[in-house]
């Protein structure tokens, strides 16, 4: 089976390649371009000369794709974004071979705004044969909006857990040393962290709290210097910057408690990390984090922009060592059993061969 991949979705190219030649697709964007050259040397690589900024781009993509789909025979066609999967659908018109149109989303924001989804799934509907929702809300939109459940597949993202070392100890000394790994942005709910630090700090917590992540706002990341300084939150908030792979794997455990405050997520990577480290875990109930935690079995979940329940749910963790156990063994079980590369593999697999 040979499968085109339209977009910047090297997780999905990993799996797909388990059981399919992949013909991966390089935009004209040179930043893009140097990175997929320098990780894919696996794949066949496709150079694009679209654009894809707009509307506009869905003829010239169409045009490319029939090229690739006959010098490279083709089976499966699998897009990321709306522009490449109407150019996709286009395509198929022109060629004789049967095609299997797939497709996925990775923005979680994108469905926030019931009239665009609705309009989406419109679009899904009429221009694939099979779409993956990385998350059970965006499954439940699709249902709703009438997307035939043959087409569909909830499969939520996964995780290579043996690359990761795990947390055998979960004794926890003077200090608790709390992280969270995510952009500085907004989005991401650091405010609510820092709130909830404040909270404990101020109830006899002795809590630190490292924060990993690129700063893309800076205004944002202003505001957060401003209310540690505000609060004499100084020397229990560090702002570590981005981590490469392999120290994150490593260094995971070593931390006590793991927490995400997003405001919202499809299926974050973050999460099945600290999961694959058999961290304890408290996070958000937004987007699709309720697919990769379940409460009170594998991690603890809040409402978001709630410090105070936030704190609570901390410090529930801090006073119970079985409790921090508990929910660490279980998050490495539920990776290993249910949101492993194996697993995913076997569902996309078999959910393809039922669109044949």
């Amino acid at each position: 089976m040979n499968v085109l991949l339209i977009g910047q979705n090297l997780k999905m190219a990993d799996i797909l390649s388990n059981f399919a030649n992949i013909f991966l697709v390089v935009d004209k964007n040179a930043d893009y371009r140097s990175w997929a050259h320098s990780n894919c040397s696996k794949y066949n690589l496709v150079n694009s000369q679209t654009k894809l900024s707009s509307p506009l781009s869905i003829f010239a993509r169409s045009k490319e794709i029939c090229k690739w789909v006959r010098t490279n025979d083709i089976d499966v066609i699998f897009t990321n974004e709306k522009v490449s999967m109407i150019a996709a659908k286009l395509a198929s018109l022109f060629i004789k071979k049967k095609l299997i149109l797939l497709s996925t989303s990775h923005s979680s924001y994108a469905w926030q705004n019931y009239k665009k989804v609705k309009k989406f799934a419109k679009v899904i509907d009429m221009t694939t044969d099979g779409y993956i929702a990385l998350a059970s809300f965006v499954y439940d939109f699709l249902v709703k909006f009438n997307v035939n459940k043959r087409k569909l597949l909830l499969q939520p993202n996964v995780i290579e857990y043996n690359t990761f070392r795990q947390k055998n100890d979960y004794s926890i000394d003077d200090v608790v040393n709390i992280v969270y790994v995510a952009a500085i942005y907004p989005q991401k709910g650091q405010f609510v962290l820092l709130k909830a630090v404040k909270i404990l700090r101020e109830n006899g917590f002795n809590v630190n709290i490292d924060l990993f992540g690129d700063v893309l706002d800076e205004e944002f990341k202003a505001s957060l210097d401003k209310y540690i300084e505000t609060n004499e939150l100084n020397g229990c908030v560090t702002f570590k910057g981005s981590v490469g792979n392999d120290a994150l794997r490593s260094m995971l455990c070593e931390y006590d408690i793991y927490v995400s405050t997003s405001l919202m997520e499809m299926s974050p990577l973050n999460i099945l990390e600290a999961k694959a480290a058999a961290m304890p875990v408290i996070a958000n109930n937004v987007g699709g984090i309720c697919d990769l935690v379940t409460d009170g079995v594998d991690g603890l979940l809040v409402e978001s922009n709630d410090p105070k329940r936030l704190a609570e749910c901390i410090s529930k963790v801090i006073k119970d060592n079985r409790l921090r156990q508990f929910l660490g063994e279980n998050a490495f079980k539920n990776v290993v059993s249910r949101l492993s590369p194996t697993v995913a593999i076997k569902n996309i697999e078999n959910f393809i061969k039922t669109l044949q």
